[in-house]
Order: structure tokens, then C-alpha cells, then sequence
């Protein structure tokens, strides 16, 4: 099979205001990151590097560390459209942080498209180690914006940053500005924030349990082609968490029991299994295990003293017949993301810690951390980076404190960090996109005038942001009742593509909580313009049914889909409107009105 790619001859830098870019004509596409490398910055933060400079980090160092990025000493920095667009292979979720980052109003780290340039597109081999197949790529990117900068006499140095010394090694032979992580992490002045998390990157010595190794690439194509390898989503059992499942389809699904056959999997992880003998099959466990900490004494540190781990919790269920179990052999793409969490206690003195995360469905987390006692008791969160076979527990680090256990503000926080929802407050590239007070509504747009239809909302009570609203009335020359249902028009405010398109996008809701509310559009669009609120004008999307005097749907009338004005004339509370409903004596047209609704 043979692949067309077309090619430029120059791509944009990220370099702020490029000499270089404005001559030859290069901008940036709308949607892509915006140039935001700053000429001076990292000079003088770092004893090795002490020249302005811009950071490229290896393949293995961008897949385990890209959020580097998030700490004092670590800026200015390069990630090759390349490396995204593998990291979104492996851990789809985390490549979708790496675009947001780009995408931030105050990053300082660039998203280059290596793949659409001659100088720095490289046709990356299958089979290699990742980390050397990525190497000709990060090379020629670093070559290319040294080139770049020099034609407009800009003293800035690419520098690649590695995991590892031997692939630093490597890159040595053709590209000299290269260093280790941990040396250029050491040499930051300050950063004990930095040095912290480059101690979770040093290999731990452990070897407390040996799982059964992975599939190498080669075998794994080899068996999906012969049929004895398929995938899935692994997703383990709320009630016993030394089982999990493949569902296939609604009545088959492949148990996989026990911590050999899970091999490392975690909850929602796309795997790779294979089918177990016949005679290796097993029945669902006769045990609902609560608390499966069973496993081990686990040592704080090399020699020091164990920490007594608690005993498993088990409740009896009905035995079961041996299904279709299987093992995992390989891992596609990782569910792993930010936890929350706390230590565990410890007895020892080290700095290796157990992180117990607040989502039951992940195992414990073995963390290197030097402020223990600082931490301890805390709510924290920790990131999780590998799960090599010699270790019981995955190996994450410690990204940051969140506050004191218990707190309501940081409990919240938790249940807002753990559920994913973004609760920051509003940028200023989204409220650039409000429009501006005080706002008058235009009806040159085609949109229909309904300002005098008897339109009322109904609501719990305290409710500010009103998106619905309803009328019932009696058409006279049809002899039928029109209802129309009315829906807050965001789309007249939200235009596709914009700032704060993206932002609701990625927030897709308001959140409630007990004693706040996250909203999904700033204030001025949910609790203003975008509220039906009565006595004022607003856009609506509107949509109007036709009924029989017995008020049964006339199939005869299509319905009408319509942009409106409407002004409602009143907010009901639920009560209010029952109060209303039942009041017999009351025969006004807006109670007639909500009568007939309740009959619909």
C-alpha cells in the first residue's frame, strides 16, 4: 500500500512574534495551539543549561512524564505532534490533557506538526523499541528550530531531554544538547517540587511479586491473526476485587480470576487476553470481598519494618458453575488518570509510601514521597506511571495536596476531581466571547415575535437558571389547543469553534452540589440571558403542537420548529403551580392554562 504525503517546506516555530515565521509567511491554523514560547525565558533556571532555552523531551519521557510540564523549572516546552498522536493510542485520555494543555491561555508548552514538514517528518519503523523509533524524529525537530532561530540570529537552544542514560546515549552520537531528566532536573534552582516527582520516575527497587511478563508486539499480531488473542475492555467486579470481566455480548462474558490471570489490568484498561483451557476454568468466587488488602506486608523500604496490612472481609454467596475464563496478556490503552486519595500509615523511615485512592475500583499505589509527615492525613493526589511485573502495586507520584481529610471544601473538591468536572473559574478568552451589556435582542434574524403568548416556567424552588418554559392556549379559527414548548437558545450566545464553545463542551453539564453550583457557561449566559426568566425578553427555540378539544394529539397538524422572542409572564415554583391547579375558584387564563397542561 502506498501513502500520499504531502509536505511544506517551513511550519510554525511556537516562538512568540518569530522573525523567522513573518518572513516566510507561516500562521498558525485557527484551531491549532497558538505560538507561546517566550525568547527569554529559562534563562538562568538551571546551573547546566543557564542560555535561554526550549525543551524536547524523548519518547519514553513524554508517554511517562508529559505533566512535567505542570512544575516550576520544566517550561518553554516542545511536544512533537508525533508523540501526541501516540500517546492518544496508548492512554486516550491523557493525550487529550496533553491538547488542552497546548490549548491553555497561558501554556508555555508548543504542539509543532513535525508530520507535515520535509525537515522534520520522519517515517517512524514498526518494531523497534518505542523510545529508539521516536529518536530520528526528536533529532531532526531539534535541528530543524535550531536552523529555524539561526536564520533570524535567535539564540535559543533546542534541548532533549531523556528518561533514560542509555537512549541519552544514544542521541549523544548525532545531537549534543541532550541531557538525562534527572540531570537537568537537579540542576533547577529550587524545584523541590520537581525533584520530588523525578524520584517517582528512578526505578524502585522491588521485587515483591512476579507477574506473568507481556506479550511482545510480534506475538500479540501474530495471535489476533490466528484467532487465539482478541481484546477488550477489562472491567473489574464490584464485589470482589480479585475478579474481572470481558463482556462480549449481553449473555457471554470472560472471567478472568485472580491476581495472575488479571496481571496488572485496572478497571476500564483496553486489554489484550487470551482464553484459558478448558480445565483451567474457574466459577465465580463464593465470596463478596469487601476490603482485599490480603495480600501482603508491605515493606516501607529496603530492610526496614513491615506494615501489617488489613485482613480481607468476606460474605458467603451461592456457589457457582465453571464459565469461559481467560488471562490478561497485554495492555492496549490505560484507564489510568489523576487519583485522590491518602497515605497509608507507615512504620519505617523511607520515603516509600502506600497511596490508598478514594475510587475503590484502583489498587493501592506505591509513592516515593520526602514531606511524609507534611502529607500524612491529607488528601492528595497521585498519578500513576507504570505497573512493572516485579511490583504487587502500580508506581505512581505525588502531584499534589489537596487539604485536610474531612474538610467539606476539599471533600468536595474530591468529588469533583474524581468525577472529572472542570470547576475552575472562566478564562478570559471564554467571557471575551459574552456579549456585551446592556444586550438588546434583534429580530432582523428571522426569528418569530411571541412576546404575547402567555408563556410561564415551572421550577423547583431557588431555581436561577430557567431553560424551559411552556403555554397552553385555545386557537379559535382551528378549533384546537397549541402547546408550545419553549427551550433557552444558547446557540445565539455559543457560536461553533469559539472559546467558550470548547469550554462547555468539555464541562457538558451544570454540576449541583449541596452547597455550590459548577456552571457550564459563565453567569451572564446560564443565570441571565440564557434564563426564561418572566417579565424580560429572551431568544428561545420553540416547538408548538396542535390538540383536539378532547386534548388528544392531532396527527393531522404538523408540528412547527421555530427561533423566537418570547417574554414569560410568570416563574412557578412546583408548589405554587399545584397550588394554582387546585384552586377551583381561580379561572384565570394562565390557570386554565397550566390545567390543561397537567391533562396533556
Amino acid at each position: 500500500k502506498v501513502t500520499e504525503k504531502f509536505l511544506r517546506e517551513k511550519i510554525i516555530c511556537g516562538l512568540k512574534d518569530c522573525p523567522t515565521c513573518r518572513k516566510a509567511n507561516i500562521y498558525c491554523d485557527t484551531d491549532a495551539a497558538k505560538p507561546c514560547l517566550e525568547p527569554e525565558f529559562n534563562a538562568g533556571i538551571n546551573s547546566l543549561v543557564q542560555d535561554p532555552h526550549v525543551l524536547i523531551f524523548d519518547q519514553d519521557l513524554f508517554v511517562s512524564a508529559y505533566d512535567l510540564v505542570d512544575f516550576e523549572g520544566i517550561d518553554n516546552v516542545v511536544f512533537c505532534h508525533s508523540q501526541v498522536e501516540e500517546l492518544m493510542k496508548i492512554h486516550r485520555k491523557a493525550g487529550r490533557q496533553v491538547v488542552a494543555e497546548c490549548l491553555k491561555e497561558d501554556s508555555r508548552v508548543f504542539e509543532i506538526l513535525d508530520d507535515i514538514c520535509e525537515h522534520t517528518y520522519v517515517s517512524l519503523p514498526a518494531g523497534k523499541k518505542m523510545s529508539i523509533r521516536y529518536n530520528p524524529l526528536i533529532i531532526r525537530v531539534a535541528n530543524y528550530l535550531k536552523s529555524h532561530w539561526s536564520e533570524s540570529n535567535i539564540k535559543i537552544r533546542p534541548i532533549i531531554l531523556c528518561a533514560s542514560a542509555d537512549n541519552c546515549d544514544r542521541i549523544r552520537e548525532e545531537y549534543s544538547d541532550c541531557y538525562t531528566i534527572n540531570e537537568y532536573g537537579e540542576a533547577v534552582i529550587g524545584g523541590d517540587d520537581l525533584k520530588d516527582r523525578l524520584k517517582a520516575l528512578e526505578v524502585l527497587n522491588v521485587d515483591d511479586y512476579t507477574y506473568p511478563p507481556y506479550y511482545e508486539t510480534e506475538e500479540l499480531e501474530d495471535g489476533i491473526r490466528k484467532g487465539e488473542i482478541r481484546q477488550g475492555t477489562f472491567e473489574l467486579s464490584k464485589e470482589n476485587k480479585n475478579e474481572g470481566w470481558i463482556n462480549i455480548t449481553d449473555d457471554e462474558r470472560i472471567l478472568f480470576k485472580g491476581r495472575d490471570n488479571i496481571n496488572r489490568a485496572c478497571n476500564k484498561d483496553v486489554v489484550f487476553y487470551r482464553i484459558l483451557p478448558q480445565d483451567q476454568w474457574s466459577a465465580p468466587d463464593n465470596n463478596i470481598v469487601i476490603d482485599v488488602s490480603d495480600e501482603l506486608k508491605e515493606d516501607d523500604a529496603k530492610g526496614e519494618e513491615l506494615l501489617d496490612a488489613p485482613v480481607e472481609k468476606k460474605i458467603k454467596i451461592e456457589e457457582e458453575e465453571k464459565v469461559c475464563s481467560g488471562q490478561v496478556i497485554g495492555v492496549k490503552s490505560r484507564s489510568w488518570r489523576s487519583l485522590c486519595g491518602v497515605l497509608m500509615p507507615r512504620t519505617g523511615n523511607g520515603e516509600n509510601c502506600l497511596f490508598l485512592p478514594a475510587d475503590p475500583s484502583y489498587p493501592k499505589i506505591r509513592v516515593r514521597v520526602k514531606r511524609y509527615d507534611e502529607i500524612c492525613g491529607k488528601r492528595i493526589i497521585v498519578k500513576v506511571d507504570d505497573w512493572p511485573s516485579n511490583s504487587r502495586y502500580p508506581i505512581g507520584h505525588y502531584v499534589r495536596m489537596i487539604g485536610n481529610a474531612g474538610d467539606v471544601n476539599v471533600e468536595n473538591e474530591v468529588i469533583l476531581l474524581e468525577h472529572d468536572i472542570p470547576y475552575l473559574p472562566f478564562s478570559e478568552q471564554v467571557n471575551a466571547c459574552l456579549p456585551k451589556l446592556p444586550w438588546v435582542p434583534n429580530l432582523d434574524n428571522g426569528r418569530v415575535d411571541i412576546r404575547d403568548l402567555l408563556v410561564c416556567s415551572v421550577d423547583p424552588d431557588g431555581c436561577t437558571d430557567i431553560d424551559d418554559a411552556l403555554h397552553c392556549r385555545w386557537i379559535e379559527d382551528k378549533q384546537r389547543y397549541e402547546v408550545g414548548v419553549h427551550i433557552a437558545d444558547v446557540t445565539a450566545f455559543v457560536k461553533p469553534g469559539t472559546a467558550i464553545d470548547r469550554e462547555a463542551q468539555l464541562r457538558s453539564t451544570s454540576v449541583y452540589l449541596c452547597d455550590r453550583r459548577i456552571d457550564m457557561l459563565p453567569g451572564l449566559l446560564s443565570g441571565d440571558l440564557c434564563s426564561l426568566m418572566p417579565d424580560v425578553e429572551r431568544y428561545a427555540f420553540s416547538v408548538f403542537w396542535y390538540f383536539k378539544d378532547d386534548l388528544s394529539l392531532d396527527n393531522d397538524i404538523e408540528p412547527k420548529f421555530q427561533k423566537s422572542l418570547i417574554r414569560s409572564k410568570r416563574k412557578f415554583t412546583y408548589h405554587e403551580a399545584q397550588a394554582m391547579h387546585d384552586d377551583q375558584s381561580d379561572n384565570s387564563e394562565i390557570a386554565q392554562s397550566l390545567r390543561n397542561l397537567m391533562k396533556i
